[in-house]
């Protein structure tokens, strides 16, 4: 049995969130890897994908806490 994310109860996920609306989802690595793609912000190579409700960027919720930190 594979062990779960605290937060999300997905084995192996990434917590991706909206840039605009705030929309959290989460992925798992394996779904990320075949369908995001892999951009650099701010120095940081990451995943990338597009809000289902307002079709902006999501980044992984890790980057965007140290995008934040940087400012």
């Amino acid at each position: 049995m594979k062990r779960g994310n605290l937060s999300t109860g997905a084995a192996n996920s990434i917590p991706f969130k909206c840039t605009q609306c705030g929309f959290f989802d989460p992925m798992e690595i394996d779904i990320a890897e075949e369908v995001c793609d892999r951009i650099t912000v701010n120095g940081i190579l990451c995943f990338s994908a597009y809000c289902i409700r307002c079709d902006s960027l999501m980044l992984p919720e890790d980057v965007l806490q140290k995008i934040s930190k940087a400012e």
